[in-house]
């Protein structure tokens, strides 16, 4: 049996990542929340003619949150919760490094000049930043835990998507109301579409902790891949370079989402197989 000051030594380290959890997370909220509140008490007579933006923001959120409970959560849930807010952080260093990357192929490129490679080039780019900050943030999650079961990584990777993918939710909503542009309706294809882009931010940092534990590329090059091909549909269809029905394009989002869903749920099995043959637990 151990004595109290083992049982002190042996939580101490649990009590103190706890503590970095909720300081991440805590950051991450003033983060997220602050800049949405700054933006309704800037333009609080847009919010308060077009109330259907915050109604777009809250049906987004639960849409996507609703994507990462599909996968039925590993892990303790409410770590998973506060382990989200490694993702707003996630998704801002994805951002940045994003901005300076792709920024320079801009340069590089007039808009009347950008074609389809011009775009496929930013989707690439956009594509491995963004995978970067997963990247970044999973294993400063891991460094920080240092977690003894496989399954935990996993989760860590579902959380840091979960909350790359909300954090992106209340950023273009954000940025909307700062741009003073109403949402009309509910907003129907637009709450698809960030579902969709949440679900695919779970899974494809799920692939990234996965690749971490496998010790293999194949899931990151995955994401990298798909991640690309999606921005630059986007990037091209907005543009005016490919003509594509915004249903139809939503269609192949949603797709993407899914297979890359499927390609966790394949990479998940070769961790338990992994973890078994090694005799590690799972």
């Amino acid at each position: 049996m151990a004595t109290p000051q083992q049982a002190m030594r042996a939580t101490a380290p649990a009590s103190r990542d706890r503590r970095v959890d909720a300081v991440v997370a805590g950051a991450a909220l003033l983060l997220v929340a602050g800049g949405l509140a700054h933006a309704c008490v800037t333009h609080r007579a847009f919010v308060a003619q077009h109330p259907q933006n915050l109604a777009w923001i809250a049906l987004s959120l639960l849409a996507g949150f609703l994507t990462f409970l599909a996968n039925g959560v590993v892990g303790p849930r409410g770590r998973v919760l506060l382990w989200a807010g490694y993702g707003t952080f996630a998704m801002l260093a994805g951002f940045n490094v994003q901005g300076l990357v792709n920024g320079s192929i801009a340069r590089l490129v007039p808009p009347p000049e950008r074609g389809a490679l011009t775009f496929l080039a930013l989707g690439v780019g956009a594509g491995a930043c963004q995978t970067l900050g997963k990247w970044l943030m999973v294993a400063i999650l891991s460094r920080v835990h240092q977690p003894g079961r496989r399954a935990d990584l996993l989760a860590m990777g579902l959380a840091v998507g979960l909350g790359f993918g909300l954090s992106e939710v209340v950023f273009i909503g954000t940025r909307v109301i700062e741009a003073q542009t109403p949402i009309t309706g509910l907003g129907v294809i637009g709450i698809w579409e960030r579902a969709a882009a949440v679900g695919f931010h779970v899974y494809s940092a799920g692939l990234v902790a996965a690749a971490l534990a496998l010790r293999r590329a194949w899931p990151i090059a995955l994401v990298v891949v798909v991640h690309g091909l999606e921005d630059w549909l986007a990037g091209a269809v907005g543009a005016g370079v490919l003509a594509i029905p915004i249903v139809v394009l939503e269609g192949i989002y949603t797709v993407a989402t899914v297979g890359v869903w499927l390609a966790f749920r394949r990479a998940a099995r070769g961790v338990a197989r992994g973890a078994s043959s090694h005799g590690t637990p799972q």
